[in-house]
């Protein structure tokens, strides 16, 4: 019923396998002890409901390092000293460290205790607790990190909070730190109702360092261009606001609305699009 294993142990179950130095399996119960290795799980399929067959692919699996893996159950598993990352082991973009890290299947939640999160490989935030989701359930909570970089803006790492306000309106607040341009904060709201669909997304940037740089040089470099008033008059706060919204008054009466704003003529070179 019960078994110690020793040396290069694997255990494969539906979608999850478990690799280590050494091993305490339950059969009956479904626990194991794993230890000093790496574990590997699916955390979301694709989607199911797809009017094409699902790719594989489109899985999204957790990995990581682990000092010790205890399988509590078919549904709990607790690590201990130990990373998680969603992204592909060759280009691991974003990684937690945590000092134990329970991941509930039957809640599709995580909870970090002491967790480092690292951004290719640098330590940019400390949490001593941090909630997030493992499946693709709606549940308030932070979602998984997006990082990305470019010349003008520099490195930047966005960290999502998702707010289920009801089956048909939700929001997620995301601060963004950009490495040459400071802090910025957007926030989406989308709503459906049975005659119309939607979403509000605005965003702030207060003092941004890099548009401030931009402005000095090019008044400078083209100095008496009178095209440059304008830009010579952009406040360095900078945001954007859009709202989009398709109402059905009956079936031959529909509206829509596609509202778009920045607050300056080289926003959406520097940002691209606001994101919907």
């Amino acid at each position: 019923k019960d078994a110690t294993l020793t040396g290069n142990v694997v255990l494969r179950e539906p979608g999850q396998l478990m690799v280590g130095d050494k091993a305490h399996i339950e059969i009956p119960s479904h626990k194991a002890d794993f230890f000093h290795g790496l574990y590997e799980m699916l955390v979301s399929r694709a989607n199911p409901a797809a009017t094409t067959p699902s790719d594989p692919k489109q899985n999204l699996h957790a990995w990581g390092r682990v000092a010790e893996l205890h399988k509590l159950s078919s549904s709990f598993t607790r690590l201990l000293k130990t990373t998680y990352t969603t992204c592909a082991p060759d280009t691991s973009t974003w990684e937690l460290s945590a000092k134990r890290l329970d991941l509930n299947h039957d809640t599709g939640r995580g909870s970090a205790y002491s967790s480092w999160l690292y951004i290719h490989k640098v330590p940019v935030f400390y949490t001593p607790y941090f909630n997030f989701p493992i499946d693709n359930r709606r549940q308030t909570g932070f979602l998984f990190p997006i990082t990305g970089s470019s010349s003008t803006s520099g490195f930047n790492i966005n960290i999502p909070y998702y707010i289920n306000i009801a089956p048909n309106y939700d929001a997620t607040i995301t601060p963004v730190l950009f490495s040459k341009r400071g802090a910025q904060l957007n926030s989406l709201f989308r709503y459906l109702t049975p005659d119309s669909s939607g979403f509000f997304n605005a965003g702030f940037l207060p003092n941004d360092r890099a548009f401030a740089t931009f402005k000095e040089q090019s008044l400078t470099n083209f100095q008496g261009n009178p095209q440059l008033s304008r830009l010579e008059n952009s406040s360095n706060n900078r945001g954007f606001f859009t709202w989009q919204d398709n109402r059905q008054y009956d079936p031959h009466w529909s509206s829509a609305v596609n509202y778009n704003y920045v607050s300056d003529d080289y926003y959406n070179e520097d940002f691209n699009t606001p994101p919907s």
